[in-house]
């Protein structure tokens, strides 16, 4: 498996996290074990919604 630049891992064993800054081949390990592949969260309606709290649904679109 390969890395890709900007990616990030996480070792679930200790916690620690790793952005790679340079693409390879290869696994990534920590702990004797493979580091697991943090993928970023997709914004769904409802983080826009918290984002403008209460009054959301008085807004229109312009």
């Amino acid at each position: 498996m390969a890395t890709e630049k900007d990616q990030k891992y996480e070792c679930q064993e200790c916690g620690n996290v790793v952005k790679v800054v340079e693409a390879g081949d290869g696994m990534l390990y920590c702990c004797d074990v493979p580091m697991k592949l943090i993928r970023e969260k997709q914004a769904t309606s409802a983080d826009f919604m918290n984002a403008f709290g209460p009054d959301f649904k008085k807004r229109t679109l312009q």
